[in-house]
This record gives C-alpha cells, structure tokens and sequence, in this order.
C-alpha cells in the first residue's frame, strides 16, 4: 500500500461506511472475507486521502444524523447522544491496516495525528462556541489505548507515536484552542499517556533515543553554572529520559500559563476557569505524589508560569523534593540547617534558568552580590557592606 496519492472522496468515503458496518459484524468468518474483499479495492487508492476522510466522516457521524444521498440536511445529535461507532471503528481500520499491510508505522501515525489536528483546528475555528471537543476526546483516547495494547507496535514505535501525540497536544494546548482545554487536561494526565514521560526508565535503556540524538527542535538541557557536572552524574543530555521529561513538562507549563492568562487579579474567575483549576490542581496532586523529581527539577518553569495568587498550587510545587532525599524533621531539638550534611549538595535543575537571569539583567549583579558578599564576611568592610546593600535594592528594583 502506497502511503499518498489522491482518489476519489466519494469513494473513500463509502468504503470507510462498508468498514463501519462490516466492523460490528457477528459472524466473525464472514467478516473476515469480507474484509479481504474490501481491503483488495483499497491497494489501489492513497492512504492519505483515506485517512482525511476517516477523519472527517468519524467525527460528522458523531455530531450530526441524517442520510446526505437522499438530499436531507443532516441534523445535528443532542450534545448528551453523540454516536461514536464510526470514531470507535475508525481506530479498529487503524489498527488492521498497521497489522495487514507493510510501512512505517510511526509515519503513518504521525500523518494521522496531523489530520486530527488539521479537523480539530477547523472546528475551533468556524463553530466557535458550538465546539464539541467529546468525538475528539473519544478518537484520540482510543487512539491512546491501541497505542499502549495493540501487538503491532514495538516499544520503540509506541514511544516515537507517543512523542507526536505530544507534539500534538503541546499544538492543541488550551492558550489556543480553549474549547478544547478539558479534553486536552485529561489526555496530557491519562495514565495511558503521562507515566510513559515520567517513569524511570529501565536498566540499560538510559543512553537511548528516538531516532539519533535530540528530537528536532527540542531543546537540550542547559549547560547550568554551578551544576557542570551534575546532569553527567544523573543523566546525559540527550537521554531519552531528559526528552521525554521535557515534552512533559512543556505541556504542564502550557496549562499553568492558561490558568495565568485567565485569572486575573480583582476580576472574578468564570466558573469553567475554576474547573479547570481545580483539575490541574489534582493532576499537580498526583505527579507530586508519583513523580516528585519532576515537580523539583523544573519548579522554575512551573512557578514562573503560574498567576502569582495560585499560593496553593505553588505551594504544592514548591514543596516537591527528590524521593531519595530524606527531610529531617522540623520538630528536632537542637535542629540546625546549616549543619546538615545535604545542605552542601547542590540542588538539581533542568530549568534554563540562566537565560531568564540574563533577560532581567540579573546574572552579573547576583554573581557580584555572592561574591562581594563572601568577601565582606570574611573581612568587616562598612564602604562595601553599603555598596552591597545598594547592590541588593537594585536587583530587587529589577525583579519587579
């Protein structure tokens, strides 16, 4: 089977409606010749093509009923009676066409994730607030589900679908597409989805990646002052862990920066808002509980991309630390900080903090400060203990 070429919409069209029907067939024999019959007549046409009109028959089947040939304009379903059979037989030929026929499936799954996209992107923007974003969420999670049980995929195909479901949703993020932010909040934290970017990877599987070095336009984690060294004792750069940590963590910071852009100080928060806070705040309550390196390597991405009055959501962030680090207990007598023995280690983060300090202005006079600082004590120096302070009230005027 070829993997482009155009035919005939119409065509394609009712060879997926015969799929449709074929699919809910009982006698399993007779569907299976059936098929093969089928499936001969579909060699010939483009899988692109097909794929569009999967696509986009699934979700009109969805929404509206209603025979076209007879020259009836479909009507649209009550929102609560959606019929999803040709979404849910729509992955089903997904499926059987990965496991008949012989091509890349990744490139396959990547074209039909940027068809979705391509529909979704069209209904956002000509239905406006008549959006429905359940036959999305229906054909994306069953997607989700074959991805994660379906035998025709080997682990390093799941993983490289995986990373353009990502893609994906990191495109469909609720800043562009807010009819769409609920679906789009319980896909990125579905276990079918989220444990894949957090969970440590396996014995011997550290040095590995899509493809060969970085994912294409995916950043590299930064070369931090301070830290050289300390990724190297973790982890490399390019370590499929560090990408997949990283696809992650851009699609919490494209929800906190939602809540940012929507809840704006002295003006009342709209209840659909609310909701979705409230969701975010769950999602943020099980990483911490699950994943809490997460949370701790990259709290300087999250908390900067949080509205400053989100106190408890920033404080379930801020609270994160490594699993294998030991807190010591408040309540201890005689309890002295500086004395501890993990005081001296320094944290670890994967923010690029670095290029934030370097925007401000920030960067020389904090090194500055830390320096003249130690210095002074060390030696009683009043003129400098002065300069410092003043060094102090301009960094703070530049935090503002």
């Amino acid at each position: 089977m070829t993997i482009g070429g155009d035919s005939n919409h119409s065509n394609l069209k009712e060879f997926f409606i015969k799929w449709v029907v074929m699919s809910y067939v009982d006698d399993k024999e007779n569907q299976e010749r059936q098929i093969n019959t089928l499936f001969t007549g579909l060699r010939g046409m483009g899988i692109n093509s097909f794929c569009k009109v999967m696509v986009r028959t699934s979700i009109e089947k969805a929404i509206f009923y209603g025979d076209e040939s007879a020259g009836k304009r479909p009507e649209k379903r009550p929102d609560d009676r959606l019929d999803f059979r040709y979404i849910d037989s729509f992955v089903k030929l997904i499926v059987v066409l990965l496991t008949m026929f012989s091509f890349n499936k990744h490139e396959f799954m990547a074209k039909v994730l940027e068809f979705i996209g391509e529909v979704v992107d069209e209904e956002h923007r000509t239905k406006k607030t008549e959006f429905n974003q359940r036959p999305f969420y229906r054909m994306l999670m069953n997607i989700l589900t074959a991805i994660n049980h379906s035998d025709c995929f080997n682990q390093k195909t799941q993983l490289s679908i995986l990373f353009s479901m990502s893609d994906l949703f990191k495109n469909l993020n609720p800043n562009h597409y807010p009819g769409f932010a609920f679906s789009w909040l319980e896909l990125i934290s579905h276990r079918q989805f989220l444990p894949h970017f957090l969970r440590a990877q396996p014995s011997g599987q550290g040095s590995s990646s899509i493809g060969a070095g970085v994912v294409p336009g995916q950043q590299q984690f930064p070369n931090l002052p301070g830290l050289q060294g300390l990724n190297a004792v973790s982890q490399p750069d390019n370590t499929l862990a560090a990408q997949k940590r990283l696809k992650m963590k851009d699609l919490v910071v494209n929800a906190f920066i939602f809540l940012k852009n929507n809840m704006i100080p002295g003006q009342a928060v709209p209840p659909a808002i609310q909701a979705f806070y409230h969701a975010t705040l769950r999602v943020v309550s099980v990483i911490k509980q699950d994943f809490p390196d997460f949370l701790s390597d990259f709290h300087f991405d999250f908390v900067n991309s949080l509205p400053e009055h989100c106190i408890q959501l920033r404080n379930l962030i801020l609270y994160a630390y490594p699993a294998n680090l030991q807190q010591p207990d408040p309540f201890q007598r005689d309890l002295k900080i500086d004395l501890l023995s993990e005081i001296r280690q320094n944290p670890r983060i994967l923010s690029d903090y670095g290029s934030c300090l370097l925007a401000m202005g920030l960067r020389e006079d904090l090194e500055n400060f830390t320096r003249t600082h130690r210095y002074n004590n060390k030696k009683q120096d009043s003129q400098q203990d002065e300069r410092n302070q003043q060094l102090l009230v301009e960094i703070c005027r530049k935090m503002e």
